[in-house]
């Protein structure tokens, strides 16, 4: 059996200590994963999440990343809006741009649900509360036209 195989599948592994048992499900995947932790219902308006990142792509200078973010639903389970965050030293929140999986360094990103992909290595596999959604696109997310004025000038 190859990876190839396997890619794609998920295993349910049951974690047993003295009192309790756990059950978590294990995703193989070559994908770089997105992780998005939230203890209330998500809804249309903007939510306070915690997200856990592994970028596995080749030149990433930091493969696990781990911040905070407000999160929008744009469309019901197929596109989401990430405004990453962080807390300064007074307590307040402020912007905190991060360059995910290559791209330029920005504060926020799209996530929109896709049904066929090509490898590129803007997908990501997407998890709520450690619970697969699917492959997504990731992207910075586009102001006025700003992404492709920078683009074209390069």
């Amino acid at each position: 059996m190859t990876y190839e195989d396997i890619d794609g599948y998920s295993i349910d592994v049951i974690i047993y200590d003295k009192n309790n048992y756990h059950i978590y499900n294990l995703q193989i995947t070559d994908y770089p994963t997105i992780n998005i932790n939230y203890s209330n219902r998500i809804n249309d308006i903007n939510n306070v999440v915690e997200i856990n990142v592994f970028d596995n792509h080749k030149k990433s200078s930091q493969k696990v990343i781990k911040t905070n973010a407000e999160f929008k639903v744009l469309e019901d389970n197929i596109k989401y809006l990430l405004n990453l965050k962080r807390e300064s030293l007074g307590h307040n929140t402020k912007k905190n741009p991060i360059s995910l999986f290559g791209m330029d360094r920005v504060n926020k990103y799209v996530l929109t649900n896709v049904e066929d992909n090509d490898n590129n290595l803007k997908y990501v596999q997407l998890f709520f509360n450690n619970e697969h959604k699917g492959i997504y696109e990731i992207n910075p997310e586009e102001r006025n036209g700003e992404n492709e004025k920078r683009e074209e000038i390069r």
